[in-house]
C-alpha cells in the first residue's frame, strides 16, 4: 500500500480517502458509514498494524480515530466482519485512487503491475476462463511427473 500519511497534512489525505472510500463502498451496496471502516482498514495496512487490536489501540490513541468518527473503542470483531461483508475490489478500486491521486501531475518513467492467477471454483461463472499459465518453481518441482511443466492448464481469472 502507499504511504498515504507522510507529510504535514496526513488530515487532508485522510478526508480525500474517506470522501473517494464513501463514493466506492456506494458502488458496491455498502453504506457511508461502512467507509470509514474501510478507511480504517487502509489505516492498519500503511500503519504496518499487524492485528485488529493494534489497529482499535492505535483508533483509540490517535486523533485519526477521532475524525474518523470512532468516539468509543470499537468491538473487536468489527474489522472481521468488515473484511467478511467487504467485496475485494473495494480495496483494489481504493488503491487504485490513491495511487493515481498520488501520482497526478507527475511524470510516470514505468509502470508494471505483477498478474496474479485467482482460480474459479464454479463452472457458471462468466467471468472465468480456461487457459494455459506457467507454475510456480516449487509447482514444477512438485508436479515432476507432468510432461510439460512450463505450462500448466488453468480455470480461473488472470489479473493483469
Amino acid at each position: 500500500m502507499v504511504d498515504i500519511l507522510s507529510g504535514s497534512s496526513h488530515t487532508n489525505k485522510i478526508v480525500e480517502v474517506w470522501a473517494a472510500a464513501r463514493v466506492i463502498v456506494q458502488k458496491y451496496g455498502h453504506t457511508k458509514k461502512f467507509a470509514k471502516h474501510v478507511v480504517a482498514l487502509v489505516v492498519k495496512q500503511e500503519q504496518g498494524l499487524k492485528t485488529d487490536i493494534r489497529l482499535i489501540e492505535f483508533l483509540a490513541k490517535d486523533p485519526i480515530g477521532k475524525f474518523l468518527g470512532y468516539r468509543d473503542r470499537p468491538n473487536e470483531t468489527t474489522f472481521s466482519k468488515v473484511r467478511e461483508r467487504m467485496n475485494p475490489q473495494i480495496m483494489e478500486d481504493l488503491q487504485l485512487w490513491i495511487v493515481s491521486d498520488l501520482l497526478k501531475g507527475k511524470r510516470v518513467r514505468l509502470v508494471a503491475q505483477d498478474s496474479t492467477d485467482v482460480p474459479a471454483y464454479s463452472g457458471k461463472d462468466r467471468e472465468a476462463r480456461w487457459g494455459h499459465r506457467t507454475p510456480s518453481r516449487k509447482e514444477q518441482l512438485l508436479y515432476k511427473s507432468n510432461k510439460d511443466k512450463k505450462k500448466s492448464f488453468f480455470y480461473g481469472y488472470k489479473h493483469t
